[in-house]
């Protein structure tokens, strides 16, 4: 008989070296139906000290120069590393960016980019409710596919402190948002994705459901930008 266990994966690229850290935000999206929540996550990158890309993530414009990411992407950046931000959308202008907070139990990070702008995402006012739809946003894959995504699912509920969304993700996701659509069009963040669910079952094969995400829910991240 398999044995079988369940646990969370990561979806990241971890660093192994002295890096630099860069993000790169959406490709232009002048129209189409996503056009807010695109404009406002963005691509990050794990370089090496010779620029070679080692990982990367996500991460979501909150405030004006405040990034809102998982806090795994960040930890893959050496004492030694440099912060940075490519803006594509300014003829890629190359931005320094700090670490403001970081919180290992919620997976969140906080991070200081100067002189990057709204449009921002807005927080949803409160939870959402079982089987509203829901949309993910963030690069998955970016080192190979190296485009945005927007994927669609539903709220499923909670499950160890985290949302449970059939929105599907993959490596690279990390740190991107998760939002509902109100009434009146707007979407509004709910939700900043840290794990999907994988499967063990023995002799080191391990299945993931990527169409299972998991990501910080909106109390969490109130109470993680309140206290600090």
């Amino acid at each position: 008989m398999l044995k079988l266990c369940l646990l969370i994966a990561t979806s990241l690229f971890f660093a192994i070296a002295d890096s630099s850290f860069i993000l790169t935000p959406t490709y232009a999206a002048d129209s189409g139906p996503f056009k807010s929540i695109r404009q406002v996550v963005y691509k990050i990158h794990v370089l090496s000290e010779t620029g070679m890309l080692l990982g990367g993530g996500s991460g979501v414009l909150i405030d004006n120069e405040r990034v809102l990411t998982a806090n795994h992407v960040v930890n893959a950046i050496p004492e030694k590393g440099r912060l940075v931000v490519v803006d594509e959308q300014y003829g890629e202008r190359t931005l320094e960016i700090s670490i403001l907070k970081q919180d290992e139990m919620s997976d969140l990070a906080l991070l200081e980019v100067k002189q990057l702008y709204c449009p921002c995402a807005p927080l949803a006012r409160s939870a959402p409710k079982p089987d509203v739809k829901v949309y993910s946003v963030g690069f998955p894959m970016n080192q190979f596919v190296g485009i945005q995504i927007v994927t669609e699912g539903t709220y499923q509920g909670m499950h160890v402190n985290k949302y449970i969304v059939t929105s599907p993700i993959a490596p690279g996701n990390s740190g991107g948002g998760t939002f509902i659509k109100a009434k009146s069009g707007t979407f509004y963040l709910i939700g900043i994705v840290t794990d999907t669910i994988a499967m063990s079952y023995g002799f080191g094969s391990v299945i993931f459901f990527t169409h299972l995400a998991m990501a910080a829910p909106l109390n969490v991240i109130k109470e993680f930008l309140k206290n600090g």
